[in-house]
């Protein structure tokens, strides 16, 4: 008998929590208000347990007060992550056999492809034709050649493409200035949606070999190399006994991964050989990246960085200074080195002494991601309500631009050669955005 391993039982122990949370939430919410918790993405096995648990009223009471605070007049009140938490609690739930009243919600940017018949379990959308006439949509609400589910990686191709890898287990290859989606579906990861800090999803990083290939990696323990070109997969680097959560690119190719077994790993991308194993965090790796001269920066669950030499797998520094887990890492032109916490603070730290030099600080929110413009200046993203993404000068520390997106929550920004900045959120679209002018350029 194979036994489940404990991080995974303990992961079904905490979404059942959390299920029963949501329904205790849910049943106890007053006449007009959806309870703030159904603002926030849930993870599929909490949204399994209260399908089970839920009353139908209950439910459609959810669904109403929801609908009332999505009314395109009401743009304060929008958020587009409660109506996809409520879809796909009505897609689980067996009473479907209704026709839910969209009257008046604004549905653009938001896409409901999921609900239209699939799995068999369809929603019978706009059988009223009062709803859908008095209902904002548009045609990407439902026709979408993207992904279908949220996006949660980025990354840009030499050329300027812009690689997008989703909770609907396939990467997607966009060209930049038009928008076209130029690979519909790169496949090869196993759909396992393990929670992670909160956010249940399937991939977690993608990278650019020299060579223009690309190197996913997954909740499925593995690592998968790419033909951006044709969408072929070419070789899979298996090792690692727990998701891997990070990869970056050696100068020389070679590959190196971080994973929550609390290990990094250094991979022959063109072998799948794996070469040298790095040992010295306590907690979860979480990113990584790799400095002009090929040392290697790390960050984790036990709130440092670490700075490696790949070859012996030797940790030569360990940076000290964030509160809590690290979550993002970058590396500035000059080599110093830039990350970010869940502690509301980016921090830029010199490698080679392991001295902070600056602190950045970014209100009520942890910081998703970073990334470097050619100036040396740095964009980030985080969960802070009404400024999800900031560029800042790292000498001086202030915040030189700031950019609300389509959506609340982005989830993950990067740096497009030319210097603009595309982003993505957990509601499943792209956007670009110029830092010289401030405009959005892709809507």
């Amino acid at each position: 008998m194979q036994v489940e391993p404990k991080s995974r039982l303990h992961q079904n122990f905490r979404d059942c929590l959390a299920g029963l949370f949501l329904v205790n939430e849910s049943e106890t919410a007053g006449t007009d208000t959806l309870p703030d918790i159904w603002r926030k993405r849930q993870s599929e096995l909490a949204l399994n347990y209260v399908a089970e648990l839920i009353d139908p009223a209950v439910l459609d009471n959810l669904w109403e007060f929801n609908r009332k605070a999505q009314q395109y007049k009401n743009a304060d009140s929008k958020n587009p992550t409660a109506i996809v938490n409520l879809l796909e609690l009505y897609r689980r739930n067996e009473n479907l056999a209704k026709d839910l009243n969209f009257s008046g919600m604004d549905l653009r940017g938001l896409s409901l492809t999921n609900y239209l018949g699939e799995n068999g379990k369809p929603l019978p959308l706009f059988q009223n034709a009062a709803h859908s006439s008095n209902t904002a949509f548009d045609r990407a609400t439902f026709q979408s050649n993207g992904h279908t589910d949220p996006v949660c990686i980025l990354a840009v191709l030499p050329d300027g493409r812009v690689v997008s890898g989703s909770d609907d287990c396939t990467l997607r290859v966009w060209d930049a200035a038009s928008g076209q989606c130029l690979q519909k579906t790169l496949k090869g990861h196993i759909n396992v949606h393990i929670e992670y800090f909160d956010c249940s999803t399937n991939f977690y990083c993608v990278a650019v070999l020299p060579d223009g290939h690309m190197v996913s990696s997954s909740g499925d323990n593995t690592l998968q190399v790419w033909d951006a070109n044709t969408g072929q997969r070419l070789k899979p680097l298996k090792g690692h006994s727990d998701l891997v959560s990070c990869v970056a690119v050696l100068p020389d190719g070679r590959v190196v991964s971080g994973s929550i077994d609390n290990t990094l790993r250094v991979w022959d991308a063109n072998t799948g050989q794996w070469l040298q194993t790095l040992k010295g965090h306590s907690g979860r790796v979480t990113c990584v990246a790799v400095l002009p001269d090929g040392r290697v920066v790390s960050g984790s669950f036990d709130n440092t960085l670490r700075v490696w030499d790949a070859n012996p797998g030797q940790c030569l520094q360990t940076l000290k200074g964030h509160s809590e887990l690290v979550y993002c890492v970058t590396v500035l032109p000059d080599g110093r080195v830039v990350s970010g916490s869940i502690d509301n603070t980016l921090r830029v730290w010199d490698a080679n002494t392991g001295q902070c030099l600056k602190t950045l600080e970014r209100r009520n929110g942890p910081v998703l991601s970073v990334a470097v413009l050619s100036d040396g200046r740095v964009v980030s993203n985080s969960l802070e309500w009404n400024k999800p993404v900031q560029v800042r000068d790292t000498a001086t520390g202030q915040c030189l631009q700031t950019q609300k997106w389509r959506h609340y929550i982005v989830d993950c920004v990067a740096v497009l050669p030319d210097g603009r900045v595309v982003g993505d959120s957990f509601e499943r679209d792209l956007q670009v955005w110029d830092t010289t002018t401030g405009s959005v350029c892709k809507p």
